[in-house]
Parts: C-alpha cells; sequence; structure tokens
C-alpha cells in the first residue's frame, strides 16, 4: 500500500516548488504593473509639460517677428504718408521742398524724402543746395510699382539705406529701424520681407533665401529648418513680412522667460 501512496506524484503545478514560482511570477508581474500604474501618468506630465514649454519657447521666436512686422508696418506707414503728401504740390517747388521738410521733421522713421529723375535724386528735404544724388539701380519692383533700393550709399549716412520709390518721389529710411530688436541669442536672425518678390529690405544676421519658399501662400507661424526655428508673420496691411530665426539648439535654454 506504501508502494502506491509513494508512486503518486502531485501535477509540477501543484507542488509546493510550482506553486511557489508560480506566486513569485505573479508578484514580480503585480510589481511591474503599480511600477507602470505609477511611472506612466509621471512620464507623461512631464513629456506634456515639455511640450507646452517648448511651445512657449517656440511663440517667444514667433514674437520676435511679429515685432520686426510691427516696427516694418510703421515705417511703411510713415513712407506712405509721406509720399501722398508731396503729390499735391508742384515738383520741386519752393511750396513742395517745405513740406518735404516739415514731412521730414514730423516723422520719427524717415531720414529724408524727395523727387527724383531716373537715377537721380533732384530735390529732397535734405540740404544738399540743389546737388543732385546718383540712388544707383533698382533692386526690385513690388506689384503695385514701387520701385526699391535697398542698399543706397549717401554721404550723410554710416550705413547704407533703404530708398523706396513711388510715382517720382522717394523717402529715404534707416534699415536698422524695422530689427531693433532685443534679440540677442547668438547665431539668431531677423528680418524684414517684402512678400511680392522676396526681397529683403532690412536684415539683422544671416538671412538664407531658403527660409523665404513659403512666402507665396504665407500664413503666420513656424518651422523648424537648417537647425533653426524659423517664425515668419505676414502683415494684413502691407506686402510685408517679419521673420525671426533661432538655433533650435538654444531655443529651450534661452527663450525662456521671454
Amino acid at each position: 500500500m506504501s508502494d502506491v501512496i509513494d508512486s503518486v506524484r502531485l501535477p509540477d503545478s501543484l507542488s509546493l516548488e510550482g506553486v511557489g514560482m508560480r506566486l513569485g511570477l505573479s508578484l514580480t508581474t503585480l510589481a511591474v504593473a503599480i511600477a507602470l500604474a505609477i511611472s506612466a501618468p509621471i512620464a507623461v506630465a512631464l513629456y506634456t509639460l515639455y511640450l507646452e514649454g517648448r511651445r512657449s519657447q517656440v511663440d517667444g521666436v514667433v514674437a520676435y517677428a511679429g515685432d520686426v512686422l510691427h516696427r516694418a508696418e510703421s515705417v511703411w506707414s510713415q513712407i506712405d504718408f509721406a509720399l501722398e503728401a508731396l503729390e499735391s504740390t508742384p515738383a520741386c517747388s519752393p511750396e513742395q521742398l517745405v513740406a518735404m521738410r516739415r514731412v521730414d521733421l514730423e516723422s520719427t522713421y524717415l531720414q529724408a524724402v524727395g523727387r527724383v529723375d531716373g537715377t537721380k535724386l533732384v530735390c529732397s528735404s535734405l540740404d544738399l543746395g540743389g546737388r543732385p544724388l546718383e540712388l544707383g539701380p533698382v533692386t526690385a519692383v513690388e506689384g503695385d510699382g514701387t520701385r526699391i533700393r535697398t542698399s543706397v550709399s549717401f554721404d550723410f549716412a554710416e550705413e547704407p539705406l533703404l530708398v523706396v520709390e513711388r510715382d517720382g518721389y522717394v523717402a529715404i529710411v534707416n534699415k536698422g529701424v524695422s530689427t531693433d530688436s532685443s534679440l540677442s541669442i547668438p547665431g539668431s536672425s531677423l528680418a524684414a520681407i517684402l512678400t511680392d518678390t522676396g526681397t529683403v529690405v532690412a536684415s539683422r544676421g544671416n538671412v538664407d533665401g531658403g527660409w523665404l519658399d513659403r512666402l507665396g501662400s504665407l500664413t503666420a507661424g513656424s518651422y523648424t529648418r537648417d537647425g533653426r526655428v524659423i517664425a515668419v508673420i505676414p502683415s494684413t496691411k502691407y506686402p510685408l513680412a517679419g521673420l525671426a530665426a533661432v538655433p533650435v539648439a538654444l531655443v529651450p535654454s534661452r527663450m525662456l522667460g521671454y
């Protein structure tokens, strides 16, 4: 009889060893499940915070582009006002010269206004003693016929100036006005761009022509290219856009607290 009893063996799954192994595996599985249940929401929360922080930092780049656009629009508004004001008086007459000086004094962004004949500035708000000034070739012609010279040197200016010509009159502008920003991140760039032709009328830092590919169907926003976060904001009033570009590696650490 004992021989029969000795010959009866419990299945491995019901043996003490089997039960112990299954219990160990169950506890391990339970521990892993608990760890995942605790850590997954934390990981999701941290990633969400990262994305929100990243979005906030990218928004900072967009804000710089918007600042450039705001300044450029202010410049263009004064250009429009000045050139329209001169059309109502005879060209280069004493009356118009008085009007030119008045417009020049009242503007905050214009260096001078004047009348052109071909490529020569024949009279202006500047005291040139009647001496004409050569303006040089036109850089671009916008859709409304506005003629742009992006870099004209004058004896009275340390840096080349922007000259905007329309209907025989010109406004002369310090290009740095549009990009006078507090942005100081190394490798960053700012630019004011004419959207009709993609002409950069003011810039600070390097501006790659490839960054302007999207101007044709432009909406406000940002994208990543050439290792930079690039934000472009188009104007709803003028054929202008403001651009800001910041190296991707420097966006997270330097745009905080903008």
